[in-house]
Order: structure tokens, then C-alpha cells, then sequence
């Protein structure tokens, strides 16, 4: 905490919390899926809970349309994934398909800092960002419940244009403080990642694979 705090005798019980000078707030979210945890993620999908962002363990071997699937340097055995895991695709239908997946409720902070979000990520979809596309984002939220849900922020990463498909990628995200300060202080947010098929065609590959998320944040009064 970055607060000198001070309570008065009951019955009063008054307490003051006065920000400390140089002091820097560290806190991270980590998420390496295992035991099939969210961890307080929230998952929308508009194809229904089995065919879009899910939690999965990878087939062995690796499908014929995802490639290197099990190539990551992460140890782990459970993923993020984007897809149908029945059919290990993300084929629903005629019909474009997209899914959220948003990080716990954060507070924009008073001091200033930094923050990123990084994962390794692998994509057997098309290639481009025209279709299937993925971003990252921040989402405002409502003061209260009544309150309509502000509008997101623009994007602060997208799947580059010439991003290899059925490969794996390090993704840093290093500018996030800077979409945090074009809201206001003690804000409430999400970080959100949102995937979009677009249309409903050339949706045979694997999908999309994320074995761990981690966010960072250190802002200093």
C-alpha cells in the first residue's frame, strides 16, 4: 500500500489514509490455467459456453489444422483456448462468432506508472487482421449499476497484419498505462481480450491457444 494510515479511539473510530511520498504499489494478476481455474476470469461467448473461450487440455498429438500446438515453452498442460474442443476447430455455423474474456475489476490509480499485459499466444486461424481478429482493450465501468456501460477504449494491441499462423509469438503489451490515464482516477476497469471471426467462412484451423496471462502494474506517488 502507498497510504500512512491512522485511526482515531473508538467511539469515533475515525481513520485518515494520507498517500506516502516515493512509494510504488506493485501488483500482478497471474493466470497459468492449472486445475482448469479462471481465476476470477469472465469468459462471454456468443456461440455458447462450449464453443469459443474455454479452458482445454491439448490433444495428443496436435490436430492436423494446429500444427506445433504443443511447441510452447510453457510447461503447462491446460489452456486458453478459442475453438470448439470437440472438434478442435472453431467452425460454429454459417454465422460470424466472437468471445471476451475480461480480466478481474482493477482501479485506475492516482500515481503515475506502468503497466503491461503479456502472454504467449498461438493462432491457427487466417492470416491478416482482416478476419479473425484478435485485440486487447480496456473497458470502463458503469459508476453504478444503473449506470449504461461506458463505451471501450480504442484497442491497444491488434493481431499484427503479417502475424505467422500456426506458430507461437511472445506478445508484451508495454503501453497499457497510457490508455489507463485517458480515464479518470479511481475509475473502475477491466482489461479485456476479444476474439472475432467476422464471418462464418475459412474458420477450419485450430483456433486460438493462450497458456498463461500476466498483468502487471507499478504506479508511485
Amino acid at each position: 500500500l502507498c497510504t500512512s494510515d491512522s485511526c482515531s479511539a473508538p467511539p469515533s473510530g475515525m481513520c485518515n489514509f494520507s498517500p506516502m511520498s516515493k512509494c510504488c504499489d506493485q501488483n500482478a494478476y497471474l493466470n497459468d490455467f492449472e486445475g482448469g481455474k479462471l481465476k476470477s476470469l469472465m469468459i462471454n461467448n456468443s456461440a455458447g459456453p462450449s464453443q469459443g473461450w474455454q479452458l482445454v487440455t491439448l490433444p495428443v498429438p496436435c490436430p492436423p489444422n494446429g500444427l506445433d500446438c504443443d511447441k510452447s515453452n510453457e510447461m503447462g498442460s491446460t489452456f486458453l483456448y478459442f475453438g470448439d474442443a470437440k472438434a478442435w476447430s472453431f467452425n460454429f455455423g454459417s454465422a460470424p462468432a466472437s468471445g471476451t474474456v475480461r480480466l478481474p475489476v482493477k482501479t485506475v490509480p492516482f500515481g503515475k506508472g506502468w503497466a503491461a499485459l503479456k502472454f504467449n499466444l498461438y493462432m491457427a486461424t487466417e492470416t491478416g487482421n482482416g478476419y479473425d481478429q484478435l485485440k486487447v482493450y480496456l473497458q470502463p465501468l458503469p459508476l453504478s449499476a444503473n449506470d449504461p456501460m461506458p463505451p471501450p477504449l480504442p484497442p491497444i494491441w491488434t493481431k499484427p497484419q503479417d502475424l505467422a499462423t500456426q506458430a507461437w509469438h511472445y506478445i508484451s503489451i508495454a503501453n497499457l498505462a497510457d490508455s489507463l490515464y485517458s480515464m479518470a482516477a479511481g475509475t473502475k476497469y477491466q482489461v479485456v481480450i476479444e476474439f472475432n471471426t467476422v464471418d462464418g467462412v475459412g474458420n477450419d484451423g485450430m483456433g486460438v491457444l493462450i497458456p498463461s496471462l500476466v498483468y502487471q502494474t507499478e504506479f508511485c506517488q
